[in-house]
């Protein structure tokens, strides 16, 4: 009967081992897709984001040759 109880805790221990590494492995990937589904959602913003300050520092190299144009008159 011991070895049948010893059986039966090593199997339990397994299964309790599985089952927590089964529930670490699952964080993981389900943390990887949010992160990379998260990131492609705010990509686009980055990007627009980056588009407008590039644009911002046109128009205000522009206004500073308008005004060094001006102030050589």
């Amino acid at each position: 009967m011991s070895r049948l109880r010893r059986a039966r805790d090593e199997f339990d221990a397994n299964r309790r081992a599985r089952t927590a590494a089964e529930q670490r492995a699952g964080q993981v990937w389900n943390d990887t897709v949010l992160r990379r589904l998260s990131e492609r959602k705010l990509q686009p913003l980055a990007d627009e984001e980056r588009r407008f300050v590039q644009a911002l520092t046109a128009y205000d190299m522009a206004i500073d040759f308008v005004l060094t144009e001006l102030s050589n008159y």
